[in-house]
């Protein structure tokens, strides 16, 4: 019998274990592994938490780019915002002179002329009780009526108000004084505000005007180093260590001019129809200059303003201008006087005529005394002191634009109202009468005045071709009651009451009275005397019109045959029959003073001037130059108004940065993005719409070489070390620009 020991600590001499089956010297192979493994693993570990947080690092150095570019570019927007508030405001300042400089004299003239002993009344006082028709051809006695409700409206203490126009006339008359009232209340001197050099320095509105212009210098001055500054600011507000825009040495792109380019804002206007702007220029101080009567001929000069000194050649009158240059009074502001296309059930606005400043200061001041502020003077209901204010301002306008001083004005304040004294001073001597005024009624219809069943009688009317019916409407420029718009007498402006003509202008051509005169077998186109007086005329006329928009007739059309049997449409025109009523006002005598001058002693060198925009190195175009390029990328849209915002920040490796090391020679996570500077509504240095917005960077050879160039100068605006900025030129210039739209691809 044999026996079998087992010894199960024992091993075999080849190093196989009886029991459990694993060779000796294998033993402890998987812990190798698993060290390798996991050394692996770690690096592994590292490498994803580092290019994690390089991720990161470069999504934050991104947005830390945005930041630079946007608030690089938007500085310069706020900067030119600022310069373009400053110079309207200086605009502004600028009529305020004139306005508040004439206001004193104006108030007087006008109290002079509603109360003096030949007031401008007292021609219709006659009328001041409608009484009967002057004839029977006037139907309704509307003319007399009209003119008692001129006469209501225009005589002092006649209305209804607690306190009348003349009421507030004569608290600015004793509230204010100039040195050219005839007239002294020994109060505020209002040179001491509008005088360049007033009784106690320099004028204080003037004070105001020139601090504007010195904070438009100082950010024009300043807007490089400021731009820097501001980038580097957000750069490092967004975690960048270094950060800057380019161009390293921004510039502002405008330059300050002379006085004279405040001209056009005041004095010019742009009228702009359908899809086309024109400029056109007022001639106001050649005007002036070449005239032999200045008192006269600063009565027929209408300035309205609202053009800007950039919009189109210098004195080149109707010239185009493009639609991106049309200034802040036509496109920001919209201060426009709108023409308006009226047809029968709608109203289109074709167009409009701009206003500036001192037409602005003038309607606003105007409007305190219920008055519409036009050329003539306002409403019915008032007297003609926003005419004298309009005409006194426009002088001072000229004087400060360059037209020598003192000159001559009309002091409006005598009036002589009887025809037969009128025309004995006439007789003597023609130049004493500065003015001939007519109050006058007119009156357009499709009916003829001849036909006495219909005419001023609400009827029927028919067309042939086509069939429309109207009710003929009868339409008095100033009835006291009507059926639209434009006859409510409180809106419409007092000269289309009035007709005021320079000089001595009496009825020319007339026929004698006759009672026993058919009206309709008096000519046509020629005055009348309605009444033996002789102070009362009348006449009638026809028109064609293809519409009328005060008696809302619309075109209309007919179909004819044309050529080739074909049918084409032929405009059928209306016959409008007009009838006129005038009746004498009377004659203002000359009486002539010198105007002061609000600029007097002043060297032109030393006024206020505004910043343009310097286009001498290109000017921005509307349309694209370039198929297929952005507009920012063109001309001087993107020498001077488009920003490259540079960031970068230290990136060491958070794990192990000996193995891990950043391959960047600028040692940074480096980001870049671009801007825009732009406005949509005018691009001047008027307009204040000036903006800032991220676009995609474009053209990465250009800023390459932009940044490399400026790089290595000195005096560089803004706190970035310029050592930084070298290093990240040296490492953008090493990315090649074939491979910079997958780089910028984020």
């Amino acid at each position: 019998m044999v026996r079998l020991n087992h010894n199960l600590n024992s091993r075999s001499d080849t190093g196989f274990h009886p029991v459990l089956g694993q060779d000796r010297f294998r033993r402890g192979a998987v812990l190798v592994v698993v060290l390798v493994a996991l050394t692996l693993l770690v690096g592994l570990l590292f490498f994803v938490l580092n290019v994690g947080d390089q991720v990161n690092r470069k999504v934050d150095m991104q947005s830390a780019a945005d930041s630079v570019a946007v608030s690089g570019s938007g500085w310069l927007a706020r900067s030119m915002n600022v310069v373009a508030m400053n110079n309207v405001g200086m605009a502004r300042q600028i009529a305020l002179v004139a306005v508040m400089d004439s206001l004193p004299v104006a108030a007087e003239m006008t109290i002079a002329e509603q109360t003096g002993d030949n007031r401008l009344e007292l021609a219709l006082q006659n009328y001041q009780n409608p009484g009967r028709a002057f004839t029977p051809y006037e139907r309704d006695n509307f003319y007399r009526l009209g003119l008692a409700e001129i006469y209501r409206q225009q005589s002092p203490g006649q209305n209804d108000d607690d306190q009348t126009q003349l009421d507030l006339l004569r608290q600015i008359d004793e509230a204010f004084d100039q040195k050219d009232e005839l007239q002294l209340e020994n109060a505020y001197d209002v040179a001491g505000s509008t005088e360049w050099n007033s009784p106690d320095g320099r004028g204080k509105i003037w004070r105001a005007i020139l601090a504007m212009d010195e904070l438009s210098r100082a950010t024009a001055d300043s807007v490089g180093e400021l731009i820097q500054f501001n980038a580097d600011q957000f750069g490092l507000a967004n975690g960048a260590g270094v950060a800057f825009v380019v161009p390293l040495t921004p510039k502002f792109p405008g330059r300050r001019t002379t006085f004279d380019d405040f001209g056009p804002v005041l004095v010019d206007h742009i009228q702009y129809r359908y899809t086309e702007g024109r400029v056109r220029r007022s001639g106001l101080v050649e005007t002036l200059r070449n005239s032999t009567d200045t008192a006269r001929s600063v009565r027929d000069i209408r300035v309205r303003g609202g053009a800007i000194p950039d919009d189109a050649p210098a004195g080149v009158d109707n010239a185009i201008i493009p639609n991106h240059r049309l200034g802040p009074f036509a496109r920001l502001f919209r201060w426009r006087d709108h023409a308006d296309h009226y047809q029968y059930t709608f109203e289109q606005r074709i167009g409009y005529t701009t206003f500036g400043p001192l037409d602005d200061a003038i309607r606003n001041l105007a409007r305190q005394f219920g008055q519409a502020g036009t050329h003539y003077g306002g409403t019915v209901e008032t007297s003609r002191f926003a005419f004298h204010l309009r005409t006194l301002a426009t002088m001072k306008v000229a004087y400060m634009l360059g037209l020598s001083s003192p000159q001559k004005v009309q002091y409006s304040d005598e009036w002589i109202s009887n025809l037969e004294q009128a025309a004995d001073i006439a007789a003597q001597d023609q130049n004493r009468i500065m003015t001939t005024r007519y109050y006058r009624v007119m009156i357009k219809s499709t009916v003829p005045p001849d036909d006495a069943a219909h005419w001023l009688k609400p009827a029927s009317w028919q067309d042939e071709v086509p069939t429309l019916t109207f009710v003929p409407r009868r339409w008095f420029s100033w009835e006291l009651s009507g059926r639209g718009p434009y006859d409510d007498p409180s809106e419409q402006p007092l000269g289309r009451w009035i007709l005021d003509r320079a000089g001595w202008r009496p009825i020319g051509n007339v026929l004698p009275y006759n009672s026993t005169t058919s009206w309709a077998s008096r000519p046509l186109n020629r005055w009348v005397e309605m009444d033996s007086t002789g102070q009362a005329w009348c006449r009638k006329w026809t028109a064609q019109r293809e519409y009328d928009r005060e008696l809302q007739l619309p075109p209309r059309y007919r179909e004819v045959s044309g050529p080739d049997n074909t049918t084409v449409q032929e405009s059928v025109p209306y016959t409008i029959y007009y009838v006129e009523f005038r009746v004498f006002g009377g004659v203002e005598l000359r009486n002539e003073i010198l105007l002061s001058n609000p600029l007097d002693g002043a060297a032109r060198s030393d006024l206020p001037a505004p910043i343009l925009l310097d286009r001498d190195g290109g000017d921005y175009s509307a349309e694209p130059e370039v198929s297929g390029e952005p507009l920012h990328d063109q001309g001087v849209r993107r020498e001077d108004f488009t920003f490259l915002g540079v960031a970068g920040g230290y990136s060491p490796t958070r794990v192990w940065p000996q193995r891990f090391g950043n391959a960047n020679p600028a040692d940074n996570v480096t980001a870049v993005a671009q801007a825009k500077v732009f406005n949509n509504k005018s691009w001047d240095l008027w307009t204040q719409d000036w903006q800032s917005e991220l676009v995609p960077v474009t053209k990465w050879q250009d800023w390459t070489t932009r940044l490399a160039e400026e790089a290595g100068t000195a005096n560089q605006p803004g706190p970035q070390d310029p050592d930084q900025v070298q290093r990240v030129s040296d490492y953008l210039e090493t990315i090649s620009p074939l491979l910079m739209d997958a780089f910028l691809d984020h």
